[in-house]
């Protein structure tokens, strides 16, 4: 009778050991997660293997509360451990996390036949486990101080907001290209929205305001030279108030040499020119405001915002937002923009958002589109091309001896450049003459022909999407 006694209690221990196993989650083993990739990306959510696990489940949701039993906008179901390690994984490739991100998740459980979900769970994207590996030597510099290791997030703006500590902006009417523009401070140009970055053109000047002969834009806060026709701008029978207010930002973080991705959508509309630049932070080769690219400029990704662009026989070109470009820039004339780098598809670009890189070394630079490389520029720009003398090299004004003095093969790009993202219009830089367009390239009064146009090409921009919207910024060091 004792034994049957001592049989029973014995069962009914192991009994609630089991029911309490079952209902609480803590005591089983939580789940590490990790990310795949430096950068916060990729997710890998692990458990050990245990006598009895038959099946794990993961949800999870990114800024979105789910609750046991709820659908993740991500999960997954493992039926069996990993050979190799023995351990049961869920992983996915595709999700990316921004720094001030929060990971909701829920998970579930069979042992033998008991089966439990947990309780709701979060983590924020900081505290998740990143990648560990061996350290190698980094060539990148931020400010002038190196990095230890390359692969490191050395930058991150996710524009939860405009953080005016990371970011100035830039009140001018732009030397560069001779572009139909002004950069100036309204808010309508420049908001964020949905936590993206919005920089959106505007037309708000009167047919008076900008044609009056009488008139003068003058900017107090101008961020360009007192002394330089960037300032001010007085009305002529030739010269004309710039019709486009726009905006540019330029970021505090300066580096030399890293890897720079832009998640971007890219505006649509005639004539728009999205700029995601990497710009000289001291212009050591030039002045800021020379209409020369002597201290050099780096393109992440530019499009041509046209859907169409006929050449001077009214036949349909490659020129317009179907084709990227990506590269550097030397000199403002055509044979200056040799250097860039082109990638076809059948879609405009301002279609779909697209991540545009730009990895810059001390030996070369390479451009990719969403993970895919598409050109890569070879140390020694001005001084060859494909192993012949460069069409640089003919340049007369002294800009070659300048960068062969400074003894490194990447000059101009050999110095710190400064992040900057902003849209521009028109100019006399990116749309050659031998398309159909309003204006002619170095014609005195090429910015009247354009706003003469201008029923038609402010048409385009209102049919379309004429902002360029930024999602994040992120430069790793290398």
């Amino acid at each position: 009778m004792f034994k049957i006694i001592i049989i029973k209690c014995i069962l009914l221990v192991i009994f609630f050991i089991s029911l309490t196993f079952g209902q609480n989650p803590d005591l089983w083993d939580k789940p590490t997660i990790r990310y795949l990739k430096k950068g916060r990306i990729g997710l890998e959510v692990s458990i050990p293997n245990k006598l009895g696990l038959k099946f794990f489940a993961f949800h999870g949701a990114i800024n979105r509360f789910i609750k046991p039993n709820e659908f993740g906008d991500f999960y997954g179901e493992v039926t069996e451990p990993d050979a190799k390690n023995n351990i049961w994984t869920y992983s996915n490739k595709d999700v990316t996390f921004n720094e001030n991100d929060v990971l909701y998740y829920w998970y579930h459980y069979q042992i033998n036949s008991i089966q439990q979900d947990s309780l709701a769970e979060q983590i924020a994207a900081d505290k998740i486990d990143i990648p560990k590996g061996p350290c190698k030597k980094s060539h990148t510099l931020i400010s002038g101080k190196a990095v230890s290791c390359s692969g490191e997030i050395i930058f991150e703006e996710t524009f939860e907001n405009l953080n005016w500590n990371q970011w100035k902006r830039e009140i001018r009417i732009p030397a560069e290209d001779s572009a139909f523009i002004s950069y100036q401070d309204r808010a309508e140009n420049v908001f964020i929205k949905d936590n993206n970055l919005n920089i959106l053109l505007t037309t708000p000047y009167s047919e008076s305001e900008i044609r009056d002969i009488n008139n003068t834009i003058a900017f107090a806060k101008c961020t360009a030279p007192r002394d330089s026709d960037q300032c001010d701008r007085k009305n002529s029978f030739w010269q004309i108030y710039p019709p486009v207010v726009s905006a540019k930002l330029l970021s505090s973080f300066s580096f030399l040499y890293g890897k720079i991705e832009i998640r971007a959508k890219m505006p649509i509309g005639d004539w728009i020119i999205p700029q995601l630049l990497l710009e000289p932070k001291n212009y050591e080769y030039s002045n800021k405001d020379s209409l020369e690219y002597s201290s050099g400029q780096l393109r992440v990704g530019f499009i041509r915002g046209n859907r169409q662009i006929l050449d001077l026989k009214s036949q349909a070109t490659n020129l317009d937002g179907r084709t990227l470009y990506g590269g550097a820039i030397l000199e403002p004339r055509k044979f200056g923009r040799h250097f860039l780098k082109t990638k076809m598809q059948e879609k405009h670009y301002g279609e779909d958002f697209h991540i545009y890189a730009l990895v810059w070394t001390e030996n070369n630079i390479e451009l990719y589109v969403d993970d895919i490389k598409y050109g890569t520029i070879e140390k020694g720009l001005w001084h060859k091309i494909q192993g012949k003398p460069s069409i640089l090299s003919n340049i007369k004004d002294g800009r070659v001896n300048y960068w062969s003095s400074a003894g490194n093969l990447m000059a101009p790009f050999d110095k710190e450049f400064v992040i900057s993202l902003g849209v521009s219009v028109g100019g006399m830089g990116d749309f050659p003459d031998d398309i159909k367009k309003p204006w002619t390239n170095n014609d005195i009064k090429a910015e009247i022909m354009f706003y003469k146009d201008k029923k038609n090409w402010k048409k385009s921009w209102d049919d379309n999407k004429p902002a360029l919207i930024v999602d994040y910024v992120r430069v790793y060091s290398v």
